[in-house]
């Protein structure tokens, strides 16, 4: 993963490493690592579907990066929780420590379907 701007809590780092990975995309297009990068900035800062975009750019370029599977699960199940279990499978299956890993860059994962205290508050009706 590109840059430091993942590290670290706050949303304008998370922006500011969007800012630095579309910089990076003007000069070269068909790096993956610059996709995941900005994936994470995007999961960062909750845009899901540009996040899960990216993920999959990222995997188009190289189908074995699990930082991007684990990314893409993380985004599927935050949009539809259980939705990403799968892709977490996955990228666990592929590389034990990616959990790990990606928890160094501030994104856990916690298995939403498995555990309904996990899920956001229903909104009560007045």
């Amino acid at each position: 993963m590109l840059g430091a701007g993942h590290q670290g809590p706050g949303r304008g780092r998370a922006q500011l490493s969007l800012d630095d990975c579309n910089k990076a995309l003007e000069l070269q297009t068909n790096e993956a690592a610059i996709f995941d990068s900005r994936a994470l900035a995007y999961l960062k800062l909750g845009k899901y579907d540009e996040c899960i975009a990216d993920y999959d750019r990222a995997l188009h370029l190289d189908p074995k990066m699990a930082t991007s599977l684990f990314g893409r699960g993380v985004a599927k199940d935050r949009r539809d929780p259980g939705a990403g279990k799968q892709d977490i499978a996955d990228a666990k299956r592929h590389t034990l420590t990616v959990a790990d890993e990606m928890a160094r860059y501030g994104v856990i994962w916690t298995n939403t379907a498995a555990n309904p205290a996990n899920l956001p508050a229903k909104r009560r009706e007045p």
